[in-house]
């Protein structure tokens, strides 16, 4: 009796010490992949269009902060940079995501810089990559954007989204051929390595493959230097195929991830709309259960990835015709769909070897197998 419990206080020891190299790192073949969970922010996508001139309300996103730790997610995607900057409000909003305990991304795209944010100018992408004088700009404002973020531990990582403009069959064309794309595209790459090295960069493409008609005929420019990882948006048009087109863009990225960057990969953008009357048809359901149901069904995709996943975004997007990506109401009230994510981020998804008492048991019934094998054949003779 007392050689048996020896054994069995041994392999319980034994197991425990194995979840912890598991769960450090120490046995990459059995560590879990888990999907970090985002919510993105745009304290200036709460306003209309082009208004950025008033100072971001800091008690508003606070609580907002607070209602994301709540529903379970560990990291905010931070956008709005170009208000950020005119404001000079960026360090602040690191503060207090650092302060709540959340990760960061922070989100870059295009835009001219030689204008102010609140300037319907600035939205003028057709500037990159020929003129110069935008292009410097942008890299000036990425050098403000790298050396405020660098002073934050919570910031993981930038993710720069590939520039296009709104004439996609002119731009599709344009890049084919166009070396000067490449060139200013790193050039942008390289000055936020350049001013922080140590911090993961993701390339990420917000759906323009599909304008060239799919994958296999994109033209976009995959070989650049000193990036991480890819990354990707993908909104439905279509919920029945929604989860199917999924993986496809998370597969052809992931490729993509490991033959020319480190493997990394980040799921940008994804979100559920029912505002039948926003811009654009992408990511929406007919209603706020339809939205919860879409929810459900993309987490239990993505929870294997080891990779963060980017809700977009907590609050609605004012600019797009009131758009009700949210998950709070104007008045901070929770949504449904806020409680879906509640209920799901704050359920744990663990593999079995995560539990020591069932780990103990399987591994005690591995050591054990002969002499159950033994009783079995015994009970049967008899």
């Amino acid at each position: 009796m007392n050689r048996g419990i020896f054994i069995f206080a041994t392999i319980v020891l034994l197991c425990l010490c194995i979840i912890l190299m598991i769960t450090t790192d120490k046995i990459p073949i059995l560590t879990p992949k888990r999907f970090q969970p985002y919510i993105t922010m745009n304290p200036y996508a709460l306003r209309s269009a082009f208004n950025y001139t008033t100072k971001y309300n800091q008690t508003y996103f606070k609580n907002l902060m607070n209602i994301s730790k709540n529903l379970g997610f560990k990291g905010i995607g931070v956008y709005g940079l170009e208000g950020f900057t005119d404001e000079n409000a960026l360090a602040e909003f690191l503060t207090d995501t650092q302060n709540y305990g959340f990760e960061a991304l922070i989100f870059i795209n295009w835009c001219d810089r030689i204008y102010k944010a609140n300037q319907s100018e600035t939205w003028n992408v057709t500037g990159f990559p020929d003129n110069a004088t935008q292009v410097n700009a942008f890299l000036d404002y990425v050098q403000n954007i790298t050396l405020t973020a660098k002073n934050f531990y919570c910031v993981k990582g930038y993710v720069l989204q590939y520039p296009y403009w709104s004439n996609l069959t002119h731009w599709r064309c344009y890049i084919a051929n166009s070396s000067s794309y490449y060139n200013n595209l790193q050039a942008i790459i390289n000055k936020i390595k350049e001013n922080d090295p140590h911090r993961l960069l993701y390339l990420s493409s917000d759906m323009v493959e599909r304008h060239f008609g799919g994958f296999k005929w994109s033209k976009l420019p995959y070989n650049f230097t000193n990036v991480d990882g890819f990354g990707f948006s993908c909104y439905s048009e279509n919920p029945d195929t929604y989860t199917k087109t999924l993986k496809e863009y998370y597969q052809f990225f992931k490729e993509k991830s490991n033959q020319y960057a480190k493997g990394y990969i980040v799921f940008s953008e994804w979100g559920f709309k029912t505002n039948p009357y926003a811009i654009t048809s992408e990511g929406l359901v007919l209603n706020e259960k339809a939205k919860c149901e879409m929810i459900i069904k993309t987490l239990n995709t993505v929870k294997g990835w080891n990779a963060p996943v980017c809700y977009f975004m907590i609050h609605d997007f004012k600019w797009e015709n009131d758009a009700d990506w949210g998950l709070v109401t104007d008045d901070l009230q929770l949504r449904d769909s806020a409680r879906t994510f509640q209920n799901y981020l704050n359920t744990e998804h663990k593999i079995w070897y995560e539990n020591p008492l069932t780990f103990g048991v399987v591994i005690f019934l591995i050591i054990h197998w002969h002499q159950i094998y033994d009783l079995k054949i015994c009970m049967i003779s008899s």
